[in-house]
């Protein structure tokens, strides 16, 4: 079984701060400005990628809802856990809204009886309104 008890560094955290509030605005100013609901998503994708390499993380993959990025443990010298996922939401104006997604995650995970939590990813920590996960 998975060690529930992973400490996430305050570097780290602020690290994820950081990257989330540059993806933040560049996902809401390149939602705002498309002109069709096809392929926006495309100059989205590519600055996750890149911007990802700063960090010394990898963009996995986008999930529908949310963009999927691993940090390695070896992003951080004060983390020695296992890598972690960040999940960053796509921005929409209807119901297919990440945060929503974000949101639902983290409260089950909060409000799981004990006996559900084996089989849940825990969520280690999250970003004001759901803007990270």
């Amino acid at each position: 079984m998975p060690d529930r008890n992973i400490i996430v560094p305050d570097t780290l955290l602020a690290d994820v701060e950081e990257f989330a509030s540059r993806y933040y605005l560049m996902v809401t100013d390149t939602y705002e400005s498309r002109e069709s609901s096809i392929g926006w998503l495309g100059p989205v994708i590519e600055w996750t990628e890149e911007t990802a390499e700063e960090y010394g993380w990898e963009y996995l993959d986008d999930g529908g809802a949310r963009f999927i990025v691993k940090i390695p443990s070896t992003a951080c010298a004060a983390f020695d856990g296992p890598p972690l996922v960040l999940k960053l939401p796509i921005y929409r104006d209807d119901p297919r809204d990440g945060r929503y997604q974000s949101a639902c995650e983290a409260n089950l995970w909060a409000e799981a009886p004990d006996e559900l939590r084996p089989y849940l990813v825990p969520v280690l920590a999250s970003g004001q309104l759901y803007r990270w996960l």
